[in-house]
């Protein structure tokens, strides 16, 4: 394993400090493990803030998580600038990444707190969707999908919106006349089975390439059939494989919840 992935990697990543790799001097290895990092200690800090806090001080919290992502991705920007190359890597460090998770957190709160009717949600979402697509309408012409310090600040911002729409969206079509369309079987079954999906697919991916350069055969097929038997092959692999972990390592710790939750 230290072959593909070096040992400080990979005892970083077991701490859940795979994002935080590159202040150690270690390159991130496997690049999926930055997020999950994240995720990890977003679980860690925002259980406790909401056993300790009441709904309003936490949305002013996650109000200013969402101001203070952006705003530290352009001050690291220009840390980065001054030392040269600019790279995106200072993305994955937590205090950098913490507006997507806080939008969520935003989400939750308004619908615990507030309960809308199903005509202001409707609204909500329509307005949550329209910031998203006016933050990308003012701010290309300022370069806020390129590497200048306005992209470096905004640059997923507008998708985070986007992706807080979507998922407003699920529950409330899903409790209409129309559900079946956010109830798919196969969908949901992606759903239950995401975790390991993601944490493996970019392995089954770099497995199958391995194969294909040790056997020359990728030169000999056209390139669109390539990347589409590629792609197939992956899922055949990735989703079984996922569903497996699923079933027998992960729901063995998400049944603790019911006996470690107060």
């Amino acid at each position: 394993m230290t072959r593909y992935a070096p040992l400080k990697f990979i005892v970083l990543s077991v701490l859940y400090l795979s994002n935080l790799t590159p202040l150690f001097g270690v390159a991130i290895a496997y690049p999926v493990l930055w997020f999950l990092a994240v995720e990890e200690h977003f679980y860690f800090l925002w259980p406790l803030a909401v056993r300790r806090w009441a709904n309003g001080i936490l949305l002013g919290l996650v109000g200013f998580v969402i101001i203070f992502s952006p705003a530290s991705r352009m001050i690291s920007f220009y840390l980065a600038r001054s030392n040269g190359f600019v790279s995106y890597m200072f993305n994955d460090y937590t205090w950098n990444a913490l507006d997507g998770l806080a939008c969520g957190g935003v989400l939750a709160i308004l619908l615990r707190q507030f309960k809308p009717s199903r005509a202001v949600f409707q609204k909500a979402l329509i307005v949550i969707l329209g910031i998203a697509l006016i933050v990308w309408g003012i701010g290309i012409p300022f370069g806020v999908v390129r590497q200048k310090p306005l992209g470096a600040a905004l640059q997923v911002t507008p998708w985070h919106f986007l992706f807080v729409a979507l998922i407003g969206l699920c529950p409330l079509v899903g409790s209409g006349p129309h559900k079946q369309f956010v109830q798919v079987k196969s969908l949901r079954l992606l759903g239950e089975v995401s975790y390991g999906l993601y944490l493996y697919h970019l392995l089954v991916f770099a497995l199958f390439d391995h194969f294909v350069r040790s056997t020359g055969i990728s030169p000999a097929i056209d390139p669109f059939f390539m990347i589409l038997t590629r792609f197939l092959i992956v899922c055949a692999i990735a989703i079984p494989a996922s569903l497996l972990s699923r079933r027998l390592f992960e729901d063995r710790f998400l049944n603790l919840k019911r006996r470690l939750a107060p």
